[in-house]
């Protein structure tokens, strides 16, 4: 994750933000506009108060998730979800964009798995690859990560309606990795896939050693959810991992965020 500080000076002629990158000047323009909010009430200009702040995050990440596979937003709610995260200095968007009811990223090489038949939750609607491209530039303006999760092998009932065949098979292995060739494409700045793991026990040998050396292969890193029906991942498994409720369990040597029960139906 990019360094966020920033030193922003109000004086009474003069703005100055000094930061070491560009996410810095977009949390510091964030601050700016909180110290302006409330000062022109009557319509007229916004004043600010002369101030130096030296600002840095405590966590490295501070998320926020969306199931859109139990749900669906419309593309523009998307993105105006995206700019109240910027407001409040969120840094990432976990994207989770398939579940048992629903798959909703679009695989070129599988459209089955986004036709309407095959959902039992706002059946039809799904995300083209360009939006996906587009949401990811427009979170990236605003000093948003967008971390897309394709999750697997549970939460796939979607996948075997569509495929005719579950994940934890020859056929839904060699499946998974055409699909993650996409994600990784589409989602290319994206330094993490989340490939979940979760909730379903292990059948198929070596399936998350497999899908999640196949996703360092892309490049990227992996992240799981934790804990897993066999306990938590290992640093083998995954680069971080997403602690869910309180059977979560911190992994020694790799980046753990608590998530425990912080969820708006």
């Amino acid at each position: 994750m990019p360094n966020e500080t920033y030193t922003l000076t109000v004086t009474s002629d003069k703005i100055t933000i000094e930061a070491v990158t560009q996410t810095g000047v977009i949390r510091a323009a964030q601050t700016l506009l909180q110290l302006a909010s409330g000062t022109n009430d009557n319509g007229g200009t916004a004043s600010l108060q002369g101030v130096v702040i030296t600002d840095w995050p405590a966590f490295k990440v501070r998320g926020f998730m969306h199931d859109v596979g139990r749900s669906f937003l419309s593309f523009d709610e998307l993105k105006r979800e995206i700019d109240n995260l910027s407001r409040f200095k969120v840094n990432v968007f976990h994207w989770h964009l398939t579940e048992k009811l629903a798959w909703r990223f679009e695989v070129k090489a599988y459209p089955q798995l986004t036709a309407a038949e095959n959902m039992t939750r706002y059946a039809g609607q799904f995300y083209t690859q360009d939006q996906c491209r587009e949401l990811v530039d427009y979170a990236a303006e605003r000093g948003v990560t967008v971390i897309p999760e394709i999750d697997m092998p549970g939460h796939s009932a979607a996948f075997k309606t569509a495929m005719g065949f579950d994940m934890q098979s020859d056929e839904g292995v060699a499946a998974l990795k055409v699909v993650l060739d996409e994600v990784a494409e589409v989602f290319a700045d994206a330094p993490y896939i989340h490939i979940g793991g979760d909730e379903v026990t292990i059948t198929y040998p070596n399936f998350l050693q497999t899908m999640a050396d196949y996703v360092r292969g892309k490049g990227k890193k992996v992240v799981m959810w934790n804990r897993l029906v066999a306990g938590p991942p290992t640093a083998a498994l995954c680069d971080m991992t997403q602690m869910w409720a309180t059977s979560g369990r911190v992994v020694s040597g790799l980046p753990n965020i608590d998530c425990r029960y912080n969820y708006t139906n």
